[in-house]
């Protein structure tokens, strides 16, 4: 191997782990294709943002897709899968109805979603193509909600999380392109009564490919306008990956 070929190899790895005998490569973005980072989630029957079966208005129960990300149904092809609640890159085809790959599962029970609906809901807990009506939908619905059929995944190992006295947050750029124009929001939940949210924001201009970043949020809120202490719940990402637009919660 010549010297300059010896160069272009060393540049080619990051280390990102802080350990030199441990190397990852960089993930290539995929050119002129349709990708998307998100957190990848197992669908349930009667989940509240995650359902992988409807009632419709025939009374009828249809089997949908097992998994989504970002709040949209995935169905991924045959290969090995990260595990469910990993960070994933994917590239996909978007598909404009999901009401075109339901399957009929058979009648559905009569009271099917009808304890789950009643209890005290918040419209950003839900699925959008159920609303407040957990388990339930129609097929005008189903026909104008889009999902995306998922030709290639792979874990997209860019946040780390440490909790000690405060929530120490690492964002890595694991990719061979820029990501820019960084805002990263600690999501709280808690206040008096009926939860509600509360974000705290930080934002980082760039990241260079393999570059990493580590900033520091407190585990809690108190003292605000409406009273009753605030927990960290989750970080919510957005930017832009050489000419895509991110936008994910972890």
């Amino acid at each position: 191997m010549n010297t300059s070929t010896r160069i272009a190899s060393a540049l080619a790895v990051i280390i990102l782990t802080g350990c030199a005998s441990a190397q990852t490569q960089l993930i290539r973005v995929p050119a002129g294709e349709l990708f998307a980072v998100g957190r990848l989630v197992a669908n349930q029957p009667l989940g509240l943002s995650n359902p992988s079966e409807y009632v419709l208005e025939d009374g009828r129960l249809y089997r949908g897709l097992p998994w989504r990300a970002n709040g949209v149904n995935l169905r991924i092809g045959p290969g090995s899968l990260p595990p469910a609640g990993s960070l994933v890159l994917y590239r996909y085809t978007a598909q404009p109805s999901l009401a075109d790959i339901l399957v009929d599962a058979g009648q559905a029970p009569e009271e099917y979603g009808a304890r789950e609906s009643m209890q005290q809901l918040r419209s950003d807990w839900m699925a959008p193509e159920t609303g407040f009506s957990v388990g339930r939908s129609t097929r005008a619905v189903m026909k104008r909600t889009a999902w995306h059929d998922v030709a290639w995944i792979q874990p997209f190992d860019a946040i780390r999380v440490e909790r000690g006295k405060d929530i120490r947050i690492t964002l890595s750029n694991p990719t061979d392109t820029v990501m820019s124009g960084i805002e990263i929001a600690a999501h709280y939940e808690g206040g008096r009564g009926k939860p509600w949210p509360r974000y705290e924001r930080k934002t980082i201009e760039r990241l260079a490919p393999g570059e990493r970043q580590t900033l520091v949020w407190p585990l809690s809120l108190t003292n605000d306008e409406r009273g009753g202490n605030h927990t960290y719940v989750s970080l919510i990402v957005k930017g832009t990956l050489g000419s895509r637009s991110l936008s994910f919660e972890y």
